[in-house]
């Protein structure tokens, strides 16, 4: 019997949890709002994250999806966890877009 290892098990549900747009605007909106709280511009978090500007704003916005080593980049960046960094809440949230 094969087992899959658990953080194996938590990047395949993150993908399948970004693969809605509605989720992808949640967690882009929250990387705007960790950048902003840290006073961080959008070119400055780029480049601290090694990715071009225009890929930062497509994930901000939600319209692109955000690789494993994006989001492990942005959470060392903005000094959040994973976790943190790409939570979805149950239910509507306030700051959806």
């Amino acid at each position: 019997m094969m087992t899959i290892d658990p953080a194996f098990r938590r990047v395949v549900a993150v993908q399948k949890m970004l693969d809605d747009l509605h989720n992808r605007r949640i967690v882009g909106a929250q990387i705007r709002l960790y950048r902003i709280r840290r006073d961080i511009g959008q070119s400055a978090l780029a480049n601290l994250t090694q990715m071009p500007a225009s890929k930062l704003c497509k994930i901000e916005n939600g319209t692109q999806r955000i690789s494993p080593e994006d989001a492990t980049a942005l959470s060392d960046a903005l000094n959040v966890t994973l976790d943190e960094l790409l939570a979805v809440p149950d239910g509507e949230p306030d700051h959806a877009a």
